[in-house]
């Protein structure tokens, strides 16, 4: 009775969390010029959080949608450039965390779930771009049957051969 309990505590845990988590999404930079950049966002309720990396020169970026030829959504906050040393090119950085998330609309968040929405990071005369895309999450289901098969396995740990060492109190087995 007790395995049971603790199995079905797992159950509605496992199922419970999954439901709270935020969604994560990724964006891949490319373009004509050979270098590439990239971000990962994070979607809470209508909270977006990001972090964009792109190399120089990019330093200029934005959000569109729906589509690349969108219109700007939001442009994304740059927090600062770390220039180029040896056998590093340079980079610069898109920030927004915490208490500076962006509130999104259900209509944008619709968008963004949607995978309708591009990052474009541009210089003088370079574009690279990419479409936010949703981060898979694993199935409930296979969580569960996890989190059961594990928890099945423990509880059998005798029959197959597995036994704690004997307790020992005062010295004593």
């Amino acid at each position: 009775m007790k395995m049971f309990t603790l199995i079905l505590s797992v159950i509605v845990g496992v199922a419970t969390a999954h439901g709270q988590s935020p969604l994560e999404f990724t964006v891949r930079l490319t373009g004509d010029a050979m270098q590439t950049g990239e971000g990962a966002f994070s979607l809470t309720d209508h909270s977006l959080t990001y972090r964009v990396l792109t190399p120089l020169p990019f330093t200029s970026a934005e959000v569109r949608g729906p589509g690349i030829d969108g219109p700007i959504i939001f442009p994304l906050d740059l927090r600062g450039c770390q220039a180029p040393g040896p056998g590093f090119p340079g980079e610069c950085v898109f920030l927004r965390t915490g208490a500076g998330a962006i509130t999104l609309t259900d209509d944008q968040v619709e968008q963004l779930v949607g995978q309708q929405w591009h990052v474009l990071a541009y210089s003088e005369s370079r574009n690279i771009e990419g479409q936010i895309l949703l981060v898979p999450e694993p199935p409930v289901v296979s969580i569960v049957c996890m989190a059961a098969a594990t928890l099945w396995v423990l509880g059998r740990r005798k029959r197959f051969g597995f036994q704690s060492a004997p307790h020992r109190v005062n010295g004593r087995s």
